[in-house]
Protein backbone atom coordinates (compact mmCIF):
# COMPACT_ATOMS: atom_id res chain seq x y z
CA UNK A 1 0.00 0.00 0.00
CA UNK A 2 1.09 3.15 -0.79
CA UNK A 3 0.26 6.44 0.87
CA UNK A 4 0.78 9.83 0.57
CA UNK A 5 0.78 12.05 3.72
CA UNK A 6 0.78 15.50 4.51
CA UNK A 7 3.10 16.67 8.00
CA UNK A 8 0.38 17.01 10.65
CA UNK A 9 0.22 13.29 11.01
CA UNK A 10 3.96 13.08 10.55
CA UNK A 11 4.66 14.92 13.63
CA UNK A 12 1.48 14.16 15.92
CA UNK A 13 2.86 10.52 15.43
CA UNK A 14 6.99 11.43 15.90
CA UNK A 15 5.71 13.14 19.05
CA UNK A 16 3.86 9.93 20.69
CA UNK A 17 6.67 7.99 19.62
CA UNK A 18 4.65 5.83 16.68
CA UNK A 19 6.60 7.15 13.62
CA UNK A 20 7.35 3.14 13.33
CA UNK A 21 3.97 1.89 12.61
CA UNK A 22 4.13 3.32 9.29
CA UNK A 23 6.42 1.08 7.49
CA UNK A 24 4.32 -1.95 9.23
CA UNK A 25 0.96 -0.89 7.69
CA UNK A 26 2.11 0.84 4.62
CA UNK A 27 5.07 -0.33 1.80
CA UNK A 28 5.77 2.84 1.03
CA UNK A 29 4.94 7.03 2.48
CA UNK A 30 5.76 9.70 0.06
CA UNK A 31 5.52 12.96 0.73
CA UNK A 32 6.34 16.03 -1.57
CA UNK A 33 9.23 18.29 -0.67
CA UNK A 34 6.99 21.06 1.22
CA UNK A 35 5.51 18.64 3.63
CA UNK A 36 8.86 17.88 3.74
CA UNK A 37 9.98 21.66 4.52
CA UNK A 38 7.21 21.76 7.35
CA UNK A 39 8.77 18.76 8.93
CA UNK A 40 12.02 21.02 9.75
CA UNK A 41 10.31 24.22 10.40
CA UNK A 42 9.84 26.49 13.44
CA UNK A 43 8.73 24.73 16.85
CA UNK A 44 9.81 21.38 15.21
CA UNK A 45 11.36 19.06 17.75
CA UNK A 46 15.17 17.72 17.86
CA UNK A 47 13.92 14.14 16.98
CA UNK A 48 11.67 14.97 14.14
CA UNK A 49 14.62 16.97 12.59
CA UNK A 50 16.84 14.38 12.68
CA UNK A 51 14.51 11.72 11.79
CA UNK A 52 13.24 14.47 8.47
CA UNK A 53 17.41 15.02 8.32
CA UNK A 54 17.71 11.13 7.86
CA UNK A 55 14.91 9.97 6.58
CA UNK A 56 14.19 6.35 6.42
CA UNK A 57 13.78 4.10 3.26
CA UNK A 58 10.55 3.78 3.68
CA UNK A 59 9.87 7.66 3.23
CA UNK A 60 10.21 9.20 -0.26
CA UNK A 61 9.91 12.89 -1.19
CA UNK A 62 8.67 13.45 -4.33
CA UNK A 63 7.85 16.85 -6.30
CA UNK A 64 4.34 16.51 -8.19
CA UNK A 65 4.63 17.21 -11.79
CA UNK A 66 1.51 19.82 -11.71
CA UNK A 67 -0.59 21.65 -9.82
CA UNK A 68 -4.42 21.17 -9.24
CA UNK A 69 -7.14 24.34 -9.57
CA UNK A 70 -9.18 24.37 -6.69
CA UNK A 71 -7.07 23.84 -3.87
CA UNK A 72 -5.78 27.37 -3.74
CA UNK A 73 -7.61 27.43 -0.26
CA UNK A 74 -5.71 24.81 1.16
CA UNK A 75 -1.74 25.43 3.03
CA UNK A 76 0.86 24.57 0.48
CA UNK A 77 1.28 21.39 2.25
CA UNK A 78 -1.98 20.10 1.56
CA UNK A 79 -1.98 21.28 -1.68
CA UNK A 80 0.97 19.74 -2.92
CA UNK A 81 -0.14 15.69 -0.84
CA UNK A 82 -3.51 15.87 -2.62
CA UNK A 83 -1.41 16.79 -6.12
CA UNK A 84 0.70 13.73 -5.40
CA UNK A 85 -1.66 11.51 -4.36
CA UNK A 86 -4.03 11.90 -7.03
CA UNK A 87 -0.90 11.78 -9.80
CA UNK A 88 0.27 8.41 -8.83
CA UNK A 89 -2.90 7.02 -7.56
CA UNK A 90 -1.89 6.80 -4.15
CA UNK A 91 -4.20 4.04 -2.20
CA UNK A 92 -4.45 6.65 0.62
CA UNK A 93 -3.75 9.84 1.94
CA UNK A 94 -2.89 10.72 5.10
CA UNK A 95 -4.24 13.99 6.18
CA UNK A 96 -5.44 15.58 9.41
CA UNK A 97 -6.79 18.92 8.59
CA UNK A 98 -10.25 18.79 8.11
CA UNK A 99 -10.23 21.43 4.86
CA UNK A 100 -8.08 19.04 3.66
CA UNK A 101 -9.84 16.19 4.44
CA UNK A 102 -12.53 17.64 2.36
CA UNK A 103 -10.81 18.17 -0.55
CA UNK A 104 -9.03 15.28 -0.60
CA UNK A 105 -12.61 13.25 -0.35
CA UNK A 106 -14.27 15.51 -3.21
CA UNK A 107 -11.29 14.03 -5.39
CA UNK A 108 -12.05 10.83 -4.73
CA UNK A 109 -9.03 9.88 -3.07
CA UNK A 110 -9.50 7.69 0.25
CA UNK A 111 -8.46 9.44 3.10
CA UNK A 112 -7.13 8.49 6.96
CA UNK A 113 -5.59 10.90 9.77
CA UNK A 114 -3.40 10.07 12.35
CA UNK A 115 -6.68 8.46 14.69
CA UNK A 116 -7.17 6.06 11.20
CA UNK A 117 -3.32 5.03 11.24
CA UNK A 118 -3.48 4.52 14.91
CA UNK A 119 -7.12 2.68 14.58
CA UNK A 120 -5.57 0.48 11.90
CA UNK A 121 -2.00 0.08 14.65
CA UNK A 122 -4.36 -1.41 17.05
CA UNK A 123 -6.15 -3.64 14.47
CA UNK A 124 -2.87 -5.05 13.70
CA UNK A 125 -1.96 -5.38 17.21
CA UNK A 126 1.09 -2.61 17.01
CA UNK A 127 -0.37 -0.19 19.56
CA UNK A 128 -2.83 -0.01 22.16
CA UNK A 129 -4.92 2.33 21.20
CA UNK A 130 -6.50 3.36 24.48
CA UNK A 131 -2.54 4.35 25.44
CA UNK A 132 -1.71 5.63 22.00
CA UNK A 133 -4.98 7.85 22.32
CA UNK A 134 -3.78 9.17 26.09
CA UNK A 135 -0.64 10.00 24.79
CA UNK A 136 -1.77 12.05 21.72
CA UNK A 137 -4.31 13.64 24.03
CA UNK A 138 -1.23 15.42 25.88
CA UNK A 139 -0.11 16.86 22.55
CA UNK A 140 -1.14 20.01 20.46
CA UNK A 141 -3.60 17.61 18.15
CA UNK A 142 -7.62 18.75 18.46
CA UNK A 143 -9.83 16.12 18.25
CA UNK A 144 -12.93 16.22 20.64
CA UNK A 145 -12.93 13.59 23.58
CA UNK A 146 -16.37 12.62 21.81
CA UNK A 147 -14.15 11.66 18.85
CA UNK A 148 -11.77 9.77 20.42
CA UNK A 149 -14.85 7.56 22.87
CA UNK A 150 -16.43 6.91 20.00
CA UNK A 151 -13.28 5.32 18.32
CA UNK A 152 -12.58 3.55 21.33
CA UNK A 153 -15.88 2.38 21.55
CA UNK A 154 -15.20 1.16 17.54
CA UNK A 155 -12.45 -0.59 18.44
CA UNK A 156 -13.79 -2.48 21.00
CA UNK A 157 -16.63 -3.87 18.91
CA UNK A 158 -14.40 -4.87 16.00
CA UNK A 159 -12.34 -6.76 19.13
CA UNK A 160 -15.34 -8.43 20.18
CA UNK A 161 -16.34 -9.31 16.30
CA UNK A 162 -12.98 -10.85 16.14
CA UNK A 163 -13.69 -12.79 19.00
CA UNK A 164 -11.18 -11.84 21.35
CA UNK A 165 -9.37 -8.43 22.93
CA UNK A 166 -9.60 -7.10 26.30
CA UNK A 167 -13.02 -5.16 26.72
CA UNK A 168 -12.00 -2.78 29.23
Amino acid sequence: MIVVAEASPLILLMKIGQISILPVLFQKVLMPPVVHEELRGPGASQNLMDWSANLPNWVEIREPASAITGLESLDAGERTAITLALEISADQIIIDESSGRRAALLMGLEVTGTIGVLFRAAQSGLIDLDLAFDYLRKTDFFAGEALLIDQLKRFRSWQLQQGGGDSG
